[in-house]
């Protein structure tokens, strides 16, 4: 019986060693000066800043509307959520082994991404992440100004973390293109070789202009759910650096011309181009002699970036006079 009672002292006092070794000194394991990895609260993050080795440059702030993304386009709310995540979650596991410390501090000197966190005007946090993975996928990051590279992982899981902090502004950019916050006023849609198609479109006055006599009362049904639409209209990507953007500019095969007028804002317009099929285009429309993708189109967006648009999206916006007076 006294046995028993000594293997249960000895039982409770290795769970209480346990619970203040494992548990409660966690976050004392590493000097926060060399390991300050870690946000405690994302709602106080007001602006976050990336740099990569390449000078790409990235500056998210917070703002009323959502995140803005270099003082100019809103922010992917997807990615901005993936960065956080990291942020709230990653732990320093260990300082990198002497036999793997040159092999880190390479990787982190070549290619990585420094990272400050802010909250309100206070720089809270400022350390390196490298944007290849170490043996055994592991993650390497460095705090601004130490010595000591540290391996850091999510808890529970192996997963790569240098690729949540990416630096390109094409895949940091919300791909909503016809968005902002403010109702509706017009809408103009221009067809270059089919001007009895195009229309006018007042979504205040819920009327609807075209170049031919319309057949019956404008269908309101159809107009206000045509302008709700355009709320949900993103490109596929950004395509500012391809190499066929000025001569598509400059001398494509135009499809229509869309511009958004909103309230108290500057108008959106798009200028939407066939777009030459390539290796891999799936199908072809042929117009006269020439052949284009079937799937996409290249667009002109606001007389500063060159987009990608896939047919789904396109047809959102390509409506024809004649169906705003159709019955359902």
């Amino acid at each position: 019986m006294k046995r028993n009672w000594i293997y249960g002292l000895l039982l409770l006092g290795t769970a209480i060693a346990t619970y203040f070794i494992v548990f409660r000194k966690e976050a004392e394991l590493f000097d926060e000066k060399e390991a300050n990895f870690r946000i405690k609260d994302s709602s106080r993050v007001t602006a976050l800043f990336l740099v990569s080795k390449r000078d790409e440059r990235i500056t998210l702030k917070r703002s009323a509307d959502g995140w803005v993304v270099n003082d100019s386009f809103r922010a992917r709310k997807d990615a901005v959520e993936f960065l956080m995540d990291a942020l709230l979650h990653q732990k320093a596991e260990q300082p990198v082994p002497n036999s793997y410390h040159d092999y880190a501090i390479t990787k982190l000197s070549t290619n990585s991404t420094k990272i400050e966190v802010y909250e309100r005007e206070e720089k809270t946090h400022a350390f390196y992440v490298a944007r290849e993975p170490g043996e055994g996928n592991v993650t390497y990051m460095l705090q601004d100004g130490a010595q000591q590279p540290y391996i850091v992982k999510l808890p529970l899981q192996n997963t790569f973390l240098g690729i949540r902090y990416f630096t390109a502004l094409s895949d940091w950019r919300d791909r909503k293109i016809m968005y902002q916050n403010a109702a509706i006023e017009q809408v103009k849609v221009s067809y270059k070789d089919s001007l009895h198609y195009s229309f006018e479109l007042d979504a205040l006055q819920k009327t609807v202009r075209g170049n031919q006599n319309p057949a019956g009362p404008v269908n309101l049904k159809r107009v206000e759910s045509y302008v709700r639409l355009l709320d949900g209209i993103f490109c596929t990507g950004f395509e500012n650096q391809n190499r066929l953007k000025d001569t598509i500019i400059q001398h494509g095969h135009q499809l229509a011309t869309v511009i958004v007028k909103r309230q108290g804002k500057s108008p959106d317009k798009l200028v939407i181009y066939f777009r030459p099929p390539d290796k891999g285009s799936k199908a072809a429309i042929k117009l006269g002699n020439e052949e284009y993708d079937f799937d996409s189109f290249f667009a002109y967006w606001n007389d500063r970036d060159f987009l990608l648009l896939n047919r789904q999206n396109s047809e959102k916006m390509l409506r024809s006079f004649p169906e705003f007076f159709a019955a359902d």
